[in-house]
């Protein structure tokens, strides 16, 4: 997760599975599943939009504590290394798509809003 100009920039990743396609969101953990890479892609932008208010709702509740937590988590390590690696190959064969599409979510910074 960073911040680039007033905007938080979430990292993902589609994957495709057999007949599935999996969107990972590496900064806050989350996946969902669908048809096609369009199909996840809106999945996982409602799934971080769901997300990023359940956790402004906790912060305005007084609990900054779970609030920053929910905020600091981390895909497991084998999502973090696919999405390297896709990162490392999109940029040595920038010619042609990588084999896995990686893309960055950005969401007004910062997120938490009276």
């Amino acid at each position: 997760m960073k911040h680039k100009g007033g905007k938080l920039v979430l990292r993902c990743l589609i994957d495709q599975e057999g007949d599935l396609y999996v969107a990972h969101c590496i900064d806050l953990s989350l996946g969902v599943q669908g048809d096609s890479e369009a199909d996840v892609k809106e999945r996982m932008e409602a799934a971080i939009g769901s997300y990023l208010q359940r956790v402004a709702e906790i912060y305005r509740e007084g609990d900054t504590a779970s609030a920053m937590q929910l905020l600091n988590r981390k895909a497991p390590l084998s999502i973090r290394v696919k999405y390297h690696l896709a990162k490392l190959l999109q940029h040595f064969h920038s010619l042609r798509p990588p084999a896995s599409p990686i893309w960055e979510e950005s969401r007004p910074y910062p997120i938490i809003c009276a």
